[in-house]
């Protein structure tokens, strides 16, 4: 399989055209692909795929709209301050479950009911990769301010979950403890968080570094949140729900992280 820089030579990417992709969506998202219709076709659409796929439509089309007024509500949270000592709350991770649930939720309702609806061909894959990136910023934006939770916050929290998850998937692989059938989704998931916490470096292939994590400002109290926490907590590819944790063993060796 191809590693990413790989991926980027063979399909011939350089800076000048990351630029271009850069620039194309923010094109899309100030300008998102609208399907305008008419009243009629409206009423045809929502019979043929119901009450959803109007208001999915409804929602690209008036999305800088949407998301303009939600920014607002989000500007008059009172502003996050980390605690001193990065303890985190079952409240903050109910609150960061509460945003990714429901961003699921939203893609997964964009998918099932109205991507079906797009024209085929290379229109229908252009309208998707467009309308998908506005959906997503709609998603993440709502999430964050059903939970009343700033950007700042939950991106600080996300970081405290994936360093505690880090740690207890690092010990999981020193103890020997990896059941053949999980190693692979493990190792994936391990790479993923490394990528997440900038632990990696690309030369000619990626390289990650899960060793290089730094346990100095991991409180023992947010590894073991984790541990209780664990099947409610994923992101894109990441999910723990399947995988078996050594709890004392893991808290065993959590007695050298600060309190």
């Amino acid at each position: 399989m191809l590693n990413r820089t790989e991926k980027f030579r063979f399909f011939g990417f350089s800076f000048v055209a990351l630029m271009g992709m850069v620039f194309l969506f923010n094109f899309i998202w100030h300008y998102p692909v609208r399907f305008e219709r008419s009243e009629e076709k409206r009423i045809e659409l929502g019979k043929k795929f119901g009450k959803k796929a109007i208001d999915i439509e409804d929602d690209i089309n008036n999305a800088e709209q949407t998301y303009n007024a939600i920014r607002e509500k989000l500007d008059r949270i009172p502003g996050f301050k980390p605690p001193s000592d990065n303890h985190l709350t079952e409240d903050q991770i109910n609150k960061y479950r509460g945003v990714v649930d429901h961003c699921w939720d939203r893609l997964r309702s964009y998918r099932r009911d109205y991507v079906k609806n797009l024209p085929e061909g290379v229109a229908r894959g252009f309208a998707i990769a467009a309308q998908g990136s506005i959906i997503l910023q709609l998603c993440r934006i709502e999430g964050l301010a059903e939970e009343k939770m700033t950007e700042e916050e939950f991106n600080w929290v996300k970081k405290q979950i994936w360093e505690a998850a880090l740690f207890a998937v690092n010990r999981k692989f020193e103890s020997g403890k990896v059941r053949p059938e999980e190693k692979a989704s493990l190792s994936d998931i391990r790479e993923r968080l490394c990528w997440g916490l900038l632990l990696y470096k690309e030369t000619d292939k990626v390289e990650y570094f899960p060793e290089k994590l730094d346990t100095s400002r991991i409180p023992r109290h947010n590894v073991e949140l984790f541990l209780r926490f664990k099947n409610e907590i994923r992101w894109r590819r990441i999910s723990f729900e399947q995988m078996e944790f050594d709890y004392q063993d893991i808290m065993n060796a959590a007695q050298a992280l600060p309190e």
